[in-house]
């Protein structure tokens, strides 16, 4: 191990990526999660500990930790696009040979809440629209890897609807939720003419169909003026479709004409 070795922007890019989907105790030089990331960057357990705690002092804007300004661009350029910050990860983590690191780096947003904290009523610093970005090209290579196949066809499909959305006039736009002391969540898309919020998925199976509902239905919850729909790149399951419907949430599927449908009665697809 080289001690005293500056970060370079890639593993900082992916330890970013690993925090935002893990809870923050794995970064413990104590955990073996801790001595997977230190064996594959090369370093001792105790450098991943203290610049995990960068990163959770860059996340919460702690003036009160000396964090580096190429940390700090890290995590701002992965808060402003986790999908594609996820996908540089996983490519930065294929390229150098860290596959142990891409299943830590996941999916999802990290959701930290203790029993005395969850409730019907979150607390909600503040929810802002921030700009779609568009799809990066060199996602065809990325899709080869296991891991990140439904990140792949959820960031396509999502792209696809989105220019839908465009040519018939819609505003389109996505929104950062922040909670209090917790990293921000970003949503999917959301049609800011029609005032619909939709959450991707890259799969019509029932995992997928259930997860979506949970995440546009917590999303709701902080934008209680948008109309929920979950999008899918096929039909579901009817009985999805009806598990749907129950929660007041669309379920607008892709077309084999390329097109796009509401497969419920809430007619929340233009």
């Amino acid at each position: 191990m080289v001690e005293g070795q500056l970060w370079s922007e890639e593993e900082l890019l992916v330890l970013v990526a690993i925090f935002s989907s893990n809870d923050f105790s794995i970064g413990d030089d104590a955990r073996l999660e801790n001595h997977r990331m230190a064996e594959a960057f090369d370093r001792t357990p105790a450098a991943v500990d203290w610049q995990w705690r960068n990163i959770d002092a860059a996340l919460r804007r702690d003036p009160d930790r000396n964090v580096g300004a190429k940390l700090k661009e890290a995590v701002a350029d992965f808060e402003s696009d986790l999908r594609t910050g996820r996908l540089a990860a996983i490519e930065i983590c294929r390229r150098n040979g860290w596959t142990e690191l891409i299943q830590m780096i996941g999916i999802g947003s990290k959701r930290l809440a203790s029993s005395e904290e969850s409730n019907s009523s979150p607390l909600v610093v503040s929810v802002e629209d921030v700009p779609v970005a568009a799809m990066n090209a060199e996602w065809a290579e990325v899709e080869q890897l296991t891991n990140s196949s439904a990140i792949y066809r959820e960031a396509t499909l999502t792209e696809r609807f989105r220019a839908r959305l465009l040519g018939v006039g819609r505003e389109v736009t996505r929104y950062r939720i922040t909670f209090a002391g917790l990293p921000p969540l970003y949503t999917d898309l959301a049609d800011a003419t029609s005032h619909v919020l939709y959450e991707a998925k890259g799969s019509s199976d029932r995992m997928s169909v259930r997860l979506a509902l949970g995440q546009v239905l917590d999303y709701g919850r902080c934008l209680k003026s948008m109309e929920l729909a979950v999008l899918l790149p096929n039909d579901p399951v009817p009985d999805l479709v009806c598990l749907l419907f129950d929660h007041g949430v669309g379920c607008v599927v892709e077309q084999h004409d390329g097109g796009f449908r509401d497969l419920t009665a809430l007619n929340r697809c233009p």
